[in-house]
């Protein structure tokens, strides 16, 4: 396997971004791996962020090749003195920087009626203001530059939501407004802000790290099954390859009249009117919802 780690066939030719240099965040596992190593691939240099100081280090293990180009860095972004000094080491490092991607999140996923006010604003913190401060900070460097694109990684759940999401869908349709906003007020200095808006994605969060491998392994089949279940029409859920391309292409100048959009990544969950009342469909939420708290208490207990 090539060392980028990704699937064969790649949308991008590995050109495609040489000289440019994007930072991501939430970018040592996940999804924001895989945005990492499309980027990489493609030739950028790239800051990885991350609050986790051994998923850097792996990180970091599986890109070698490329070392050059790849500054990970501990990071978070609720810490806006921590997200001006990722910035500053980007452009001292590399000399400019050229776009970034908003890929950390926080989910509480708690029932609302057993909610806290520190549960909303974490989530708030994570979801929409860290995007919000990430723009003030990188808009002097775009603005020297004449370019920019920002990505914003949001949820479907920001239009149509499920059980036990308030904070996760309210923070998330502040960050597609805040998305429209900046798009609007920045695009006279070739600043670019668009969105993802992301369905059910199989992703590191349903393999916490411990020791319990049995019991995530059965745990971790059994939301695969209860995801494809829900994510009809396509009749596969997404892994994070499959959102990585899509946000690569919202950072290059092959989208360079797209800004303020919100791409649905979500295999058509959104479109498909089939929940309400299709058999297969009721319950899942539910079943989900309890499997993750499952695996969560085994992770935390």
């Amino acid at each position: 396997m090539p060392d980028d780690g990704l699937k064969p066939g790649h949308t991008f030719c590995e050109r495609a971004f040489v000289g440019r240099v994007f930072g991501v965040t939430g970018g040592a596992k996940g999804i924001g791996a895989a945005i990492v190593a499309q980027l990489l691939h493609c030739g950028a240099s790239v800051l990885a962020m991350d609050r986790d100081a051994n998923a850097l280090s792996v990180l970091a293990s599986h890109h070698t090749s490329c070392a050059d180009r790849l500054l990970c860095q501990l990071l978070d972004v609720a810490d806006g003195a921590s997200v001006e000094k990722a910035i500053t080491l980007c452009t001292d490092h590399f000399g400019r920087i050229d776009g970034w991607v908003n890929n950390a999140m926080c989910n509480p996923g708690c029932p609302f009626e057993d909610s806290t006010e520190e549960q909303f604003y974490q989530a708030w913190q994570v979801n929409t203001l860290a995007a919000w401060r990430s723009a003030k900070l990188l808009l002097p460097h775009f603005k020297k530059n004449r370019r920019g694109s920002i990505v914003n990684v949001s949820s479907i759940t920001a239009h149509q939501t499920t059980f036990e999401q308030a904070a996760y869908t309210s923070s998330k349709a502040g960050l597609e407004g805040l998305t429209r906003a900046l798009a609007v007020e920045l695009a006279e200095h070739h600043i670019r802000v668009n969105a993802v808006a992301l369905g059910y994605v199989l992703t590191y969060s349903s393999l916490p790290p411990c020791d319990q491998w049995d019991d995530f392994s059965r745990l971790e089949a059994e939301v695969v099954r209860e995801i494809n279940t829900a994510s009809a029409p396509w009749p596969q859920a997404a892994v994070a390859e499959d959102i990585a391309e899509p946000i690569v292409f919202l950072l290059s100048d092959a989208s360079r009249m797209m800004t303020g959009t919100t791409l649905a990544v979500d295999g058509g969950l959104s479109v498909d009117l089939r929940p309400i009342g299709d058999p297969r469909r009721l319950g899942v939420g539910h079943k989900i919802a309890a499997i993750r708290r499952q695996i969560s208490e085994l992770a935390h207990g």
